[in-house]
């Protein structure tokens, strides 16, 4: 983005290398978990940000990122589970469905078996993060919507599952008296299109270079 000084980058996770790319591959998307930790994607990230950095004379220190659909999946996994300190911003649109912070719950669904820290959970809330949604991604039956048993009750369809999932942060994070940054927003008139989602997830992310 040349007027404000900006590159961008979209790593393509294929299907055949990496079918479970929205868990980070620790599980499979009906909930199975991966017993091969080599296969787990929480560093990805991170390393092709220092690759880049380096190939394109990067000088700054952070990156901010986005995703929709299964890139939406896979980034709000990413900031959990990983939580980069170099990422200062980063938007979630029209996930499929989410990793809610119920310790009875497995993972994907849930963060059960996990060793999720204190200081873990304060960063993840502290960060200026965004879950944005389009109002008419309401398609309950669409032909990518997970519709396991534990994917229906986090709601009918995204933007209900999104709605329940922001909401849910909120009163966890009242609960432990942690600063919650993020931001709702729905985009009006919207169904599932990454295109019509960027424009909004773009505002967000450029709005204060």
């Amino acid at each position: 983005v040349a007027d404000r000084n900006v590159v961008a980058i979209a790593p393509r996770f294929t299907k055949e290398l990496f079918p479970h790319y929205v868990t980070l591959m620790r599980a499979t998307t009906e909930g199975q978990l991966i017993q091969d930790q080599s296969q787990y994607l929480d560093n990805i990230i991170p390393t092709l940000f220092d690759v880049f950095k380096k190939k394109l004379n990067i000088h700054s220190n952070v990156y901010r990122i986005y995703g929709h659909s299964g890139g939406s999946q896979f980034v709000h996994r990413f900031l959990l589970l990983h939580g980069d300190t170099r990422i200062d911003k980063a938007v979630m649109a029209n996930a499929g469905f989410y990793t809610f912070l119920d310790p009875n719950i497995p993972y994907p669904f849930g963060i059960q078996g996990l060793d999720i820290s204190d200081l873990q959970l304060q960063r993840f809330f502290w960060q200026k993060n965004a879950i944005l949604l389009g109002d008419q991604d309401i398609d309950a039956q669409h032909s990518s919507l997970n519709k396991t048993r534990e994917a229906r009750k986090q709601g009918k369809h995204r933007f209900e599952r999104g709605t329940n999932y922001f909401f849910d942060l909120v009163r966890l994070a009242e609960s432990k008296e942690l600063a919650f940054r993020w931001r709702y927003e729905v985009v009006k008139g919207v169904e599932h299109s990454n295109q019509e989602m960027t424009p909004a997830a773009a505002k967000f992310l450029l709005e204060d270079l």
